[in-house]
């Protein structure tokens, strides 16, 4: 036999008797110290199974898996706050991690493309990207300008106005756009266009401090780590590291949002950093998971209705018919006082699976997510365009993790049909005006 296979199937029942041990643990109801230990290394085997690579889909979004959703179980151990849902949290966790192993085990091919090589390389004309660049780094200058003028202080007051100023969407167009002329000038100039570096870090930073944005910021600094392996190449070890650095700067993000227009009395003052990951960005999927068995009795199973919203919502313009999406849902039924003030708390993806089969919808959903990032994952080093789209969907695959499907499919399709329209859009009318001078 293969020796290569050989460790394969090793690693393979290795993680099986992780999965088994996980559930005759949950079971028995274990002190969930020892449970969260075994989910920790069922992870790490399933990660080293893949070997690591710092690209592949489970490599990377399994530990914000459980670290999104094992939060408030971690606040119980540390006496902050109670929960009764320990058990059901940890089984759903458990069968979230084991739907994507077991879909990416059986249904999808390990890819080899160590360094990182781009089939199809047709570069944008860099003016016309360096136009469409320039013309979104103004429109939010004057955003930003325009909101700290209008006496907005928070996205919350931003989203009851109603007013023009709330641009998430373009916000979000903007770091990718950024991203991909990144990418394009690294792989065919082979040079890191710094200015158009600066330039973005500086912006997405002032639209947090001002505006309170932080999911742009966090998806930058995501794909600025992931720019950093392709540039430098450094031992993945490496990238670990900072990643698992990264997780601890989630706090400062916390306490420096709408900075300039709220102030930071006291923010930072006696944090205690562990607590502040739990209590802070990670909280509010597992919080949300205890709010549905709160209210057990006052819900019923959708049994596969929410993916049709899911889809419904991608396509469908918000000024054509809004239609209603499971964070919606959950907020308008179980948080109206919250949504009343211009808020939400998001939702779940663990909960999206659970309230439309229970825990087979868990499996069910997170082995969906599994298909498309890898239908993503299969094709990303055909060329820049896919290659900076898979890339950039990184980050949104992590943030879902408190939302639910449709703020997936969502970025997808609108960003990456609204980069393809400009990009077909500038060619159409720089051959007309090629044609014209001639």
């Amino acid at each position: 036999m293969d020796i290569k296979l050989f460790r394969n199937i090793n690693k393979f029942f290795l993680f099986i008797l992780f999965v088994i041990l996980g559930m005759v643990l949950n079971e028995y109801n274990v002190q969930p110290t020892y449970q969260i230990l075994n989910l920790i290394l069922m992870i790490i085997v399933g990660m080293w199974y893949f070997n690591f690579e710092i690209f592949h889909p489970f490599v990377w979004l399994t530990p914000f898996i459980f670290i999104y959703n094992i939060s408030v179980i971690a606040l119980d151990i540390l006496d902050i706050r109670e929960t009764q849902i320990t058990q059901h949290l940890l089984l759903a966790i458990y069968i979230a991690i084991f739907a994507m192993f077991i879909f990416f085990v059986f249904f999808s091919k390990k890819k080899k493309n160590k360094n990182l090589e781009i089939a199809n390389i047709t570069p944008i004309s860099f003016k016309y990207l360096n136009f469409i660049y320039y013309l979104l780094s103004i429109i939010i200058i004057i955003n930003i300008v325009l909101f700290l003028k209008s006496g907005i202080t928070s996205k919350s007051q931003l989203s009851l106005s109603g007013s023009y100023l709330n641009l998430g969407y373009i916000y979000q167009l903007y770091v990718f756009i950024s991203f991909f002329y990144i990418i394009q000038s690294l792989y065919v100039k082979k040079i890191l266009p710094k200015k158009v570096i600066f330039i973005t870090i500086s912006l997405v930073i002032l639209i947090a401090l001002a505006i309170g944005e932080r999911d742009a910021l966090f998806s930058l600094i995501l794909l600025l780590l992931y720019l950093y392996y392709i540039y430098k190449k450094p031992p993945k070890k490496v990238i670990y590291i900072l990643g698992f650095l990264l997780i601890f700067t989630i706090p400062l993000f916390g306490a420096l949002k709408n900075v300039f227009s709220l102030g930071i009395e006291d923010r930072l003052a006696n944090t205690n950093f562990l607590i502040k990951i739990f209590q802070g960005e990670f909280l509010s999927a597992g919080r949300n998971f205890e709010v549905l068995f709160q209210h057990i009795n006052e819900w019923y199973y959708f049994y596969g209705e929410t993916i049709l919203w899911d889809f419904l919502r991608t396509i469908i313009p918000p000024f054509v018919y809004r239609v209603q999406n499971p964070v919606g849902w959950f907020n308008r039924t179980f948080l109206p006082d919250v949504v009343a003030q211009g808020r939400g708390h998001g939702f779940t993806l663990i909960g999206e699976g659970y309230i439309n089969f229970g825990y087979i919808g868990v499996f069910i959903w997170f082995f969906l997510l599994a298909f498309i990032l890898n239908l993503l994952y299969r094709r990303f080093d055909k060329n820049l365009f896919l290659f900076s789209l898979y890339i950039y969907m990184i980050p949104t695959a992590i943030y879902i993790q408190r939302a639910d499907l449709s703020n997936f499919f969502s970025p997808l399709l609108k960003h990456g049909l609204m980069f393809v329209l400009i990009v077909y859009l500038g060619k159409y009318f720089i051959k007309r005006r090629n044609k014209y001078a001639t």
